[in-house]
């Protein structure tokens, strides 16, 4: 039972296929296989991050005004 077209068999070859690209085997595929969705939600988080430090800042305008200066 299972997924149709997802065997043991048809993964192994398509990592090893994939490692073959960069150079290696099948550990380098999966490697391969897990940089660019990283890279890509790393991507997402860091602009998730700078929008919400952007919509929490506050504008200059509404500071209080510092000490004076003598």
């Amino acid at each position: 039972m299972g997924v149709a077209g997802y065997s043991a068999a048809g993964l192994t070859s398509g990592l090893a296929a994939l490692g073959g690209v960069v150079g290696g085997g099948m550990a380098q595929g999966v490697l391969a296989a897990l940089f660019l969705p990283a890279l890509f939600a790393a991507g997402i988080g860091y602009l998730l991050y700078r929008a919400a430090r952007w919509f929490v800042t506050p504008s200059p305008e509404a500071l209080p005004p510092g000490p004076a200066v003598a």
